[in-house]
């Protein structure tokens, strides 16, 4: 008889919280299954949506819309759950906002669940921020234990649109200021209308629940006894709108809407206007190409798009090709002029009786005058610079050139004074703080001033922001927005973004690559998108493999280009296994970087899965720069490999196959190249920018679940790596009463890999065979030596004792390698026992028997539950069929 489910009764306390009558929510259960798929449904009651949320909860994290969707969209899951969503609710199909949703979280790295600590500290700030929006009027909101941290949810009554989008925003922008701590933030990106939240009364999973990190079981703290909500008045007392200035969407080159043609006259230089390109982009080619010396007149340059759309640089050289606005700002000298002008015209003219005439003084003079522009990173010893929308690298001397002004601006406010004596006085030592010895003085001194001096180890730490060349780029709601010094980017990419931007020539490249797999290049545009953010919750590891002149390196190049200062390439020795102990100055270099590439054409080459783990599973990594200081950080990188050769792989574990995505560069450019194929591609960055941040909207709203081509391939790959069982398949005999010596074995495994043509560097050797097949089988010694049980070399195999190589159970002694396939077969692929599931069997005692066999009924084998002997090919080739 069957027990009747009991409902949870916290869960179903939260949605009637929420619910109103006839209204509608979605139910989103997002990577719940190994393939990364989004589960969906819509539900017109709590008691529907709970019952369909009891299938998910403690195997995956469980979601709903905080706001009502339209009741029309019932129609795509009718109160039921779609296992492979195709949609899910967006902004525009909110019926109305119910909810101000405050999310608490305490800092801690991604991908796991806080410590009782940690929780603690989101707990504290969600007591004073509580506390005191109660003094100031606010009503009680209701507040729940989110499993990590902390939910306040404060009732209010909004239309859902761009006006209470941006209303929202302020508040959390606000509240984020006065309330968060160093050991727990609010959330500020969580104001869109169709934000989902974590459903109440479920079961929070996040990594491996451990003693100090459990995976908790959230809850309702707090219901106030009337939910009244916030007004429109409140919230906007606490958050006004911001004075109004031209948006960086609306003038996304310099914030002022100028005309690049008057910028470059301004400067006297020399130009010819070129008449819109298919973007709409007008080319001013200056005299001289600053970045190549040919000889040639006119023929790079730098670009608007009229009347008042972001600037951009292009050139038709190696050296320039790649070059955006920031590069060719500072090679045409535009950027210094106009930073010193707005500082000059900026600043009030400071006391000089403030700052005493010593080289401290001055250095306290320069912080007056320079101190929110200029920032001295201590870890990474170097100065940066606000550029309009990042901090950027002092390559041009910038700094210098501001000591200068700051002592210059000393001597003509000395010649204003009344008192001589002080006049002369200020005005000598002004003149003398020019040396050079004073200047450097000077710059030393600022170094510890503060704001001037920066720890180092916060820059770039939102995951969401991407510096782009006309502001910062929200790529979770892929919008523009003028950059703030507070937001503390360094890194940005010379692309200005134009989300009207296209890219016909890298489309037609994609389908000439990839064979025109819509699958496939679906995949790789979510999985570009995602490689434009700082999330790691993927931890992939991108393989590019195929011959040469199949397009790997053109679509790597591009890559790169397009992440600019978020992409470095590294060489492939900082990811092959190698004798070096040292920590190498390759890892320090992928600090902060989102995007690595790396390639290699050797056959042979081994990777080092150590590595790989740490590199993309949001571990710490201690590195240092040459001659510099260890420092700790965790990496945020995708990683993307471009090979020839399949590196050798000797980790055959879950663990790391679970990371690998193989990508197939299968077709081959000889004859019909494009020799300016990079150059055409390289002047549709701006449609690529655009593409891309379509490609990561779909990733967050879809997941990044492979394609079949990229699961053949990988599954190839890893069935290749493994180094025993085809040897295995080939030479031996398994058998419950069989047995071989252990020298016996070993010799027949170098004849075999010897009439395979492997090198002596590519066969095992005898400790590392040992070790491998002692996971497989029982090892014992008898009275001639060392043997292993259940297994002897011959190639006739008997009918009552098959290779069982492949089959995978987990009984009375089996185990399998859980991992790449078991996720296949939980969601349900399968169709036959054991042969489509080509993982090596584990054998710990040979006197036991597999899954197949024990499903049966039967204690022990008969001849009917095994076939002939399954090669490795053919378990293969069920495989993919299945």
């Amino acid at each position: 008889m069957t027990v009747p489910r009991r409902p949870n009764d916290e869960t179903i306390r939260f949605l009637h919280l929420l619910w109103q009558q006839g209204e509608v929510r979605e139910l989103r259960v997002p990577k719940h299954n190994a393939f990364g798929h989004t589960a969906s449904g819509y539900f017109a009651t709590p008691e529907e949506l709970e019952a369909a949320a009891a299938a998910f909860d403690g195997k995956a994290n469980v979601f709903l819309t905080l706001n009502p969707v339209f009741p029309a969209l019932l129609a795509r899951a009718n109160n039921r759950v779609e296992s492979r969503a195709v949609n899910t609710a967006a902004d525009t199909e909110i019926e109305a906002r119910r909810w101000l949703f405050v999310d608490i979280d305490p800092v801690r790295p991604a991908g796991i669940s806080s410590t009782e600590e940690e929780r603690q500290a989101a707990f504290a700030v969600q007591e004073v921020l509580v506390g005191t929006l109660r003094t100031e009027g606010w009503p009680e909101p209701t507040t729940a234990m989110s499993g990590n941290g902390y939910y306040a949810l404060y009732g209010v009554e909004l239309p859902n649109d761009q006006e209470s989008t941006g209303l929202l925003k302020r508040v959390l922008e606000t509240l984020a200021s006065r309330f968060n701590s160093p050991a727990a933030h609010i959330d500020t990106t969580v104001y869109n209308s169709a934000r989902i939240i974590g459903l109440i009364g479920t079961l929070k999973v996040k990594g491996d629940g451990t003693a100090d990190r459990p995976h908790r079981r959230s809850c309702l703290i707090s219901v106030p006894t009337e939910q009244v909500p916030v007004s429109a008045s409140q919230l906007r007392a606490l958050a006004p709108p911001p004075a109004q200035r031209p948006s960086a969407s609306a003038s996304p080159s310099n914030g002022t809407g100028r005309a690049l043609a008057e910028l470059l006259s301004e400067h006297d230089i020399v130009y010819r206007e070129q008449p819109a390109d298919a973007n709409g982009v007008t080319w001013y080619h200056v005299r001289r190409c600053p970045f190549h010396e040919d000889g040639r007149d006119f023929e790079c340059g730098v670009g608007q798009k009229l009347p008042n759309g972001p600037y951009a640089g292009h050139g038709f050289h190696p050296e320039c090709s790649a070059k955006g606005w920031q590069e060719w700002k500072r090679a045409l000298g535009l950027a210094p002029i106009r930073l010193l002008r707005s500082i000059s015209t900026q600043r009030r003219e400071p006391r000089l009786t403030d700052f005493p005439r010593t080289d401290s003084g001055n250095a306290e003079l320069f912080t007056q005058l320079y101190g929110d522009q200029v920032r001295f990173d201590r870890r990474r010893k170097r100065w940066l610079i606000w550029d309009e929308h990042h901090w950027s690298d002092d390559l041009d001397g910038t700094i210098h050139r501001l000591a200068k002004e700051a002592v210059r601006q000393r001597y003509f406010a000395a010649t204003a004074l009344d008192d001589l004596t002080e006049r002369g006085l200020q005005a000598r030592f002004a003149v003398s703080s020019e040396n050079r010895q004073r200047l450097d003085a000077m710059l030393a001194l600022a170094q510890s001033e503060l704001p001037i001096s920066d720890a180092g180890d916060a820059w770039d730490k939102d995951p969401w922001l991407l510096g782009v060349n006309n502001g910062v780029l929200d790529l979770r709601i892929g919008e523009v927005m003028d950059g703030l010094p507070s937001q503390r980017i360094t890194n940005f990419t010379p692309i200005g973004f134009d989300p009207a931007a296209e890219c016909p020539r890298w489309l037609q490249f994609l389908d000439e690559v990839f064979g025109s797999d819509r699958e496939l290049i679906e995949f790789i545009r979510k999985a570009v998108g995602h490689s434009l953010t700082g999330d790691i919750s993927e931890q992939c590891v991108f393989i590019c493999h195929g011959a040469g002149s199949n397009g790997k390196s053109v679509f790597l190049a591009i890559l790169r280009a397009l992440a600019g200062g978020y992409a470095c390439n590294a060489p492939f020795s900082a990811f092959e296994l190698s004798n070096r102990t040292s920590i190498p100055n390759d890892l320090a270099a992928l600090a902060g970087k989102r995007l690595v590439t790396s390639s290699e054409t050797n056959d042979g080459t081994r990777l080092n899965e150590a590595r790989f783990k740490a590199l993309t599973g949001g571990d710490p990594v201690t590195a240092r720069f040459l001659n510099a200081e260890f420092f700790t950080y965790i990496p945020e990188l995708k990683l993307w490999l471009a090979v020839n050769h399949r590196p050798r792989v000797d980790d055959l574990s879950y663990g790391f196959w679970r990371r690998v995505r193989l990508i197939p560069f299968t077709r081959t450019f000889m004859a019909d190249q494009d020799k300016s194929l990079t150059v055409k591609l390289t002047r549709e960055l701006p449609g690529i920018l655009a593409w891309a941040l379509h490609g990561c909207l779909a990733w967050q709203q879809e997941g990044l679940a492979p394609p079949t081509a990229v699961r053949s391939a990988t599954e190839n790959y890893r069935t290749d790596s493994d180094p025993l069982s085809q040897f295995l398949d080939d030479c031996c005999t398994v058998h419950a009463d069989a047995q071989t010596g252990a020298t016996e074995i070993y010799r027949a495994y170098l004849r075999w890999a010897s009439e395979q043509g492997m090198k002596e560097s590519e066969k095992l050797t005898s400790t590392k065979f040992g070790t491998q097949l002692a996971s497989r089988f029982t090892k014992k010694r008898n009275g001639s030596g060392m043997v292993y049980v259940g297994i002897t070399v011959g190639s006739e195999r008997s009918s009552a004792a098959p290779s069982v190589i492949g089959v995978q159970g987990s009984v009375q002694g089996w185990e399998s390698n859980a991992g790449f396939n078991q996720a296949a077969a939980n969601e349900g692929s399968l169709t036959r026992e054991g042969a489509e599931l080509p993982y090596t069997l584990h054998r710990k005692t040979p006197t036991t028997v597999p899954n197949a066999v024990m499903k049966s009924g039967h204690s022990t084998p008969t001849a009917d539950h095994f076939a002939r002997p399954t090669r490795k090919k053919e378990r293969l080739r069920d495989y993919h069929r299945a």
